[in-house]
């Protein structure tokens, strides 16, 4: 039986906190900054970082759900989790670029509408009517709204359709909605593929995936296909890592 709280993971984390800082602060904004981004070379790599977080949200999410007797126990810990330090940490940001003066601060200036799609774990482009220039109050709230459908949609296979099945039917789930998002950019139509964009993350699934195998073998339930399908899991993460995309 797994324990509730894991050291590994804990070191995990902060490794994954150290390169996104150091990505942060050498190669995400170089034109803000006072030395080039060759000064950190490995740093320029630190955005992979996030897609470990990825990884490590997978299996702590599988590990939870396995702890949550209901899905409103599920729902109810993960808000826990995720509210008080959004609010805490968006509004000590939205002061401090506001106090601050310098190119980078007006930059990432926004206004009070951020803390719509910020305290909502949404994109901000479902908030465009409010305004066309709404963004998050701090653009690495992205990955936010990345994990937030991960915790939605595995909740929903492993309470309606069952905790046993769930490694398989999240697998074949992984599967299908990448290949048909491939499929979407193949044949050219943006508008679906758009909207198959905001329902899923496609772009992310893989690495999802690969954690919730990963907690299926820690717990001793090494199966050939689990095995396969993580395999394939890391062979399409690597295949479509775009170094530095998306970590604002």
């Amino acid at each position: 039986m797994a324990k509730d709280r894991l050291s590994e993971l804990d070191g995990l984390r902060a490794i994954d906190i150290l390169m996104v800082i150091a990505f942060h602060y050498s190669a995400r904004f170089p034109e803000y900054y006072p030395y080039p981004a060759s000064t950190f070379p490995l740093a320029t790599h630190g955005s992979l970082g996030v897609q470990l977080f990825f990884i490590i949200s997978g299996f702590v999410i599988a590990m939870t759900l396995t702890s949550s007797k209901y899905a409103i126990d599920f729902g109810v810990r993960r808000i826990s989790r995720l509210w008080p330090p959004m609010m805490i940490c968006s509004l000590l940001t939205f002061a401090i670029v506001h106090m601050i003066d310098n190119p980078f601060t007006e930059f990432r200036r926004t206004s009070w509408l951020g803390f719509v799609p910020s305290w909502t774990f949404t994109t901000p482009s479902l908030w465009t009517w409010l305004s066309r220039d709404i963004d998050y109050v701090d653009g690495a709230y992205w990955s936010l709204f990345v994990e937030v459908r991960f915790y939605l949609w595995a909740a929903l296979l492993y309470f309606l359709l069952g905790a046993r099945r769930f490694p398989a039917l999240f697998a074949l789930f992984a599967g299908v909605t990448w290949a048909i998002r491939q499929l979407l950019g193949l044949i050219a139509m943006p508008s679906i593929a758009k909207l198959w964009d905001l329902l899923f993350f496609s772009d992310h699934i893989a690495l999802f995936c690969a954690g919730v195998l990963f907690y299926e073998l820690f717990c001793g339930r090494r199966d050939m296909w689990k095995l396969a399908a993580l395999a394939a899991c890391m062979a399409v993460a690597a295949l479509s890592a775009d170094d530095g995309a998306g970590a604002a």
